[in-house]
């Protein structure tokens, strides 16, 4: 996968890729996303054998409190 850097130069291609120029954001084979938490779930759940999150329930929640 390529990684992309945005920065100033960037800008018109920005908007043709986060249509709202929201910076971060990910594209998937089914479109983009955009929203920190939201790309940091899927990736959760689109790959499980590389879990982000704790095993322990109380740390997990840690983690998702530090996002929202």
């Amino acid at each position: 996968e390529d990684t992309v850097f945005v920065g100033p130069r960037a800008a018109p291609d920005l908007l043709t890729r986060s249509p709202l120029g929201k910076v971060p954001f990910l594209e998937t084979d089914k479109g983009t996303l955009t929203e920190s938490a939201v790309i940091a779930d899927y990736i959760e759940h689109a790959y499980p054998e590389h879990s982000m999150l704790p095993s322990d329930p109380f740390e997990a929640a840690k983690v998702r409190e530090l996002i929202k």
